[in-house]
């Protein structure tokens, strides 16, 4: 059903309001004993759900609608949805997901705005934030213009700050350019939109009062793979992406890997924490993409043959990540903090 990633805090599970009825296009859901969280509960799912515009399939048939019903199945799961890839275009399928959710109890939603008419960008960056906690303040910055099938696509990040009981959140959703070959023009391309991401969120963390006891998550598809066993020649990239030498614990080995650059840019190289909250809890990366299992003749079978292209089907990747981000006080500016924009 596209790429998964999620994250709980605190108590057990309850049981759901029993007297929800189907009233919209995805009529289908069955309403039957979920599971849904505490009040104190905070369950916040990252979810790539691969609803394109129509027309746009890898077989012929997504099965938009039926996927969105069966999504509806566990809304109640949670209480923070982050959602890339649910596109607007000649589609009224996020507006009903929209009015679905609030059924659900997510009152507050925000989403990627829909691109200037005189621009070049065919879609909006497909990203929505579905919250049973209320959403305070909400902005949106779009990425550096996408390569291939991205060029079209004003993909981008979503700040949202949201009130969880007597706390706040700073959430960070976002979606960033595909990798379509090992071409590393892909790799110099994220390098600019993943400082663009930790340039936005010093400026909203700044804008909208960041306190030491405030917490912020950063999530999404980030299209880096940290399975992947490809590593980069140091050496060779410097020579494409100089400003890599503004990160001495990356370029100091012979070769490096893309996830690495990630968290050296998201930590302003290494001075910030970023916590990645599935990989501290599994101890491994788990697939989020192309995933496959043993069969009883021990043969590899992939998990989805339907959404997933032929040469990703066991392609077993890890492109969606939720980090934990916090911030460590720095009285005086360290000489490359302009870099990444830092301000603490």
């Amino acid at each position: 059903m596209g790429n998964v990633c999620g994250y709980r805090e605190m108590a057990e599970d309850d049981l759901p309001d029993e007297n929800l009825k189907p009233t919209t296009p995805f009529a289908s859901y069955i309403l039957h004993r979920r599971k849904i969280p505490d009040e104190q509960e905070i369950n916040i799912l990252s979810y790539n759900i691969f609803v394109r515009p129509p027309m746009i399939s890898t077989y012929g048939d997504d099965y938009k609608n039926e996927r969105l019903d069966e999504f509806a199945k566990v809304m109640g799961n949670y209480n923070i949805i982050c959602l890339q890839e649910i596109f607007l275009p000649f589609s009224s399928r996020r507006k009903t997901l929209i009015e679905l959710a609030r059924k659900f109890g997510f009152k507050y939603s925000t989403e990627s705005p829909k691109p200037n008419f005189f621009s070049k960008f065919f879609c909006d960056g497909g990203l929505l934030v579905l919250s049973k906690f209320p959403i305070m303040y909400t902005e949106f910055r779009k990425y550096p213009e996408g390569i291939g099938p991205d060029y079209i696509v004003e993909k981008g990040v979503i700040y949202t700050k949201i009130k969880v009981h007597d706390k706040i959140l700073h959430l960070f959703s976002t979606h960033t350019q595909a990798s379509y070959s090992s071409d590393p023009k892909y790799f110099l391309l994220h390098v600019e939109q993943f400082f663009c991401l930790r340039k936005f969120m010093i400026e909203m963390l700044k804008k909208n009062e960041y306190k030491k006891d405030d917490m912020t998550l950063i999530m999404g598809d980030f299209n880096v793979d940290s399975r992947d066993p490809l590593l980069y020649d140091t050496q060779t990239m410097l020579g494409l992406c100089p400003i890599l030498k503004k990160f001495p614990k990356i370029v100091e080995k012979e070769k490096f890997h893309e996830y690495d650059v990630l968290l050296a840019i998201l930590s302003c190289n290494f001075r910030d924490d970023v916590q990645e909250l599935l990989l501290d809890h599994l101890k491994e990366h788990p697939a989020t993409f192309g995933d496959f299992y043993i069969d009883s003749q021990n043969q590899i079978q992939p998990c989805d043959t339907v959404l997933t292209y032929e040469g990703g089907q066991t392609s077993s990747r890890r492109l969606d990540y939720i980090f934990k981000f916090s911030p460590r006080s720095r009285k005086k500016p360290q000489p490359d903090d302009q870099v990444v924009s830092c301000f603490f």
